[in-house]
């Protein structure tokens, strides 16, 4: 599947900021050229010290959505891939993501991390943990995917779940492949865009997980 990434230029106002055409690209391309660089090393490295416009300076994917126009909510095609955000970690982010698997192999169907799980990753801060999985069938919105595989997890007990994931143009900050914890490089060649899905364009509202009682159990 081919993903859209969108580079570090320099702004009429002399910013560093995403360019706002996507360059197209393979996720093994992402991985090799961009995550693999000593440039993208450096710059999340020095944002962990300290240098806040570093962040600024990387690259980011659009794991979410494609667009043959803007990035723009309403100019996306869906992927069928959903992103979960877990913000301020208070605790070694590898060691959680080693809690999650573990949890998700007793309580998820069987197989289900292998089948569905497309990436997991440090995020730039270092005390975050970015999810990507394919949508599940059930869920109808992006919000409900991210409420429903937050429950299922119990993901909140490690951190903030960001909700403003529920954007197909959010974009994802790429880090060194260092940081990369999981990826199923072959369920990117297999996973189908969903090009007419109507149903994952809908808006959802942010609401609490504790009143979202019509989500749909995992089977």
């Amino acid at each position: 599947m081919i993903l859209d990434v969108y580079l570090p230029i320099e702004t009429k106002e002399g910013k560093i900021a995403p360019s706002s055409k996507p360059t197209k690209m393979e996720w093994v391309e992402i991985r090799d050229r961009i995550m693999a660089s000593e440039e993208v090393a450096n710059k999340v490295k020095a944002f962990r010290d300290g240098d806040a416009d570093a962040k600024r300076a990387l690259p980011c994917v659009c794991f979410m959505g494609r667009t043959k126009t803007k990035r723009a909510a309403d100019q996306m095609q869906p992927t069928n891939m959903i992103m979960i955000d877990i913000d301020h970690i208070q605790r070694d982010v590898r060691e959680v993501y080693e809690e999650i698997k573990k949890f998700a192999e007793s309580a998820m169907p069987e197989n289900w991390w292998l089948v569905n799980m497309m990436v997991a990753y440090i995020t730039p801060s270092g005390k975050g943990l970015r999810l990507v999985f394919a949508a599940q069938q059930g869920y109808s919105t992006i919000l409900e995917n991210i409420n429903g595989i937050t429950q299922a997890l119990e993901l909140e007990r490690f951190g903030d779940i960001d909700r403003a994931c529920k954007d197909f143009s959010r974009l994802s900050f790429l880090v060194p492949v260092s940081d990369l914890l999981f990826e199923n490089a072959q369920l990117f060649t297999t996973l189908e865009p969903a090009w007419a899905s109507a149903n994952l364009l809908k808006v959802d509202p942010v609401l609490p997980l504790e009143q979202k009682s019509d989500v749909p159990v995992l089977t």
